[in-house]
């Protein structure tokens, strides 16, 4: 996470208790990219997480013969894990799944039989997917480790096993897939009515 010299940071991070913003702070880095400069390339290990303050990132994928596509553009507040978001991370599949019932439901019964079982606005799942998502990065810093740096329970949860906090960032961006998601197919179903 960043803050700007003259004191600005994202609005993820403005959204905190200042007790929290500072240890998140004290424990983060700016940095400054030219035009065209490349972040880190697909596959690379993970370095850490970014926020654009000012500017743009471009995200591309590269698909073969040393050309790369681009897959998406981020503005000022946008956030982006630089391995998971260039590697497409596993638990976007389980959001995706999940949003596919909605569809089925959506289809077969119309968008008030699918908005009356989701039981929440789309866009609440996506905000509270990106606090757990932060919460998993930020509970290290409680113990004086680096940010997103694993931390898991010593003792095993019945069925479950041992939980950490990989998965409790998997939840959260599980959240944000399913969220935003729906947020697209119900205002398309709207436009639709």
């Amino acid at each position: 996470m960043h803050k700007a010299a003259d004191g600005r940071v994202t609005p993820t991070v403005a959204a905190l208790p200042q007790a929290l913003q500072e240890l998140i702070l004290a424990n983060s880095g700016l940095r400054s990219y030219r035009k065209g400069e490349v972040i880190t390339r697909e596959g690379e290990p993970a370095k850490g997480m970014g926020a654009v303050l000012d500017g743009q990132v471009h995200l591309t994928r590269n698909v073969g013969n040393r050309a790369d596509a681009l897959v998406g553009v981020g503005h000022a507040g946008f956030w982006f894990g630089i391995y998971g978001t260039l590697s497409g991370g596993r638990p976007s599949i389980g959001g995706l799944v999940a949003a596919t019932a909605f569809a089925l439901v959506l289809l077969s019964e119309g968008l008030g039989e699918a908005r009356r079982l989701l039981r929440i606005d789309p866009l609440a799942l996506v905000g509270a997917g990106l606090l757990v998502a932060l919460a998993s990065g930020v509970l290290p810093l409680l113990r004086g480790r680096p940010y997103m740096t694993g931390l898991w329970l010593k003792v095993p949860l019945p069925v479950v096993g041992k939980v950490g906090s990989p998965v409790v960032f998997d939840v959260g961006v599980y959240l944000v897939v399913l969220g935003t998601v729906l947020a697209i197919l119900f205002a398309l179903a709207e436009e639709e009515a």
